[in-house]
């Protein structure tokens, strides 16, 4: 069976989308440590979000960004072995959350590769 250059554009695109998704989780981390140590000001009457609700949130995007990560990982090497199509699929759009225009191009090979993913013949 002839293999097209779009299963491991794909691949690469969707391990690449991920690891730029795990890097910015350990940024997260990191500013949500900082802020978990910063003294609280005095209660101030006119603040508009409390300290701890934004560490909150930064703690809830480092839980989404650890999960587009994951699966933008393991849909590349799916993708990359060639042995489903399905988990690929996951991936590219696990990617257009971490990386929007990699996740697009990741997303737009996975499709194009259906069949080959599937296990068909590769398109002409």
């Amino acid at each position: 069976m002839d293999r097209s250059w779009m299963p491991t554009a794909a691949g690469i695109l969707n391990i690449i989308a991920g690891v730029l998704a795990l890097l910015g989780a350990l940024a997260l981390i990191f500013t949500g440590a900082v802020l978990m140590v910063v003294p609280e000001m005095a209660e101030e009457p006119d603040a508009e979000l409390p300290l701890a609700l934004v560490a909150g949130l930064i703690w809830a995007l480092v839980a989404l960004s650890l999960v587009a990560g994951l699966l933008s990982i393991v849909g590349g090497i799916v993708a990359l072995r060639r042995t489903g199509w399905i988990w690929p699929l996951v991936g590219a759009i696990a990617a257009l959350f971490s990386a929007m225009p990699i996740g697009v191009l990741a997303l737009i090979f996975v499709v194009l590769a259906e069949k080959e993913l599937r296990g068909g013949r590769a398109p002409a």
